[in-house]
């Protein structure tokens, strides 16, 4: 991956947009080609910033769809779930980006949640959050439901006010499931 202008990235620098673009939909054929086209599963994403109050878990809902080819998601109730259709074996992920921070403290979590109340991944930055850059978080994990489990994502963040889960389509608010 590189930076903008072609430099090589390093964590915490500056993403060329335009290249994560292209891996997301260069790993999406690849899936769809390793699966013959008939991939179960959803990409779900808010396309509106989402406000994370200081020191509060919260939820993050998701009202539209990029595909669902299994029922995984309703855009009326429980938005920010992706519930099982099947017992099975999952792939599961999401991202999101913070949206800059003026005071740059605190902590930045994301934490994959099965039925509430199970975390089966989770990221936390163990670095100072830089006030020039938007801060990028993403997890995934492979995680075996029964039909009826749901998966959400939460966050937390302590930077001392308000924050934003910035949209930023297709990187952010996204979250997505495949049965595998």
């Amino acid at each position: 991956m590189s930076a903008p202008g072609g430099v090589p990235w390093q964590p915490g620098g500056p993403v060329d947009r335009g290249e994560v673009l292209r891996l997301i939909e260069a790993e999406a054929a690849r899936l769809r080609a390793l699966f013959g086209g008939k991939l179960v599963g959803a990409r779900v994403y808010n396309d509106a910033a989402i406000p994370i109050a200081n020191s509060t878990t919260t939820f993050l809902t998701f009202n539209s769809e990029r595909f669902d080819t299994g029922g995984f998601h309703s855009e009326s109730s429980n938005t920010g779930r992706l519930t099982a259709p099947t017992d099975g074996l999952y792939l599961i992920g999401a991202h999101i980006r913070w949206a800059t921070d003026a005071t740059p403290s605190g902590r930045r979590q994301i934490v994959l949640m099965v039925n509430g109340a199970d975390a089966i991944a989770l990221e936390e930055p163990a670095i100072a959050v830089n006030v020039a850059i938007p801060m990028f978080q993403g997890l995934s994990s492979l995680y075996e439901l029964a039909a009826g489990d749901y998966v959400e994502v939460r966050v937390f963040q302590s930077s001392g006010a308000s924050l934003n889960v910035d949209a930023t389509p297709p990187a952010s608010p996204e979250f997505w499931i495949l049965r595998v």
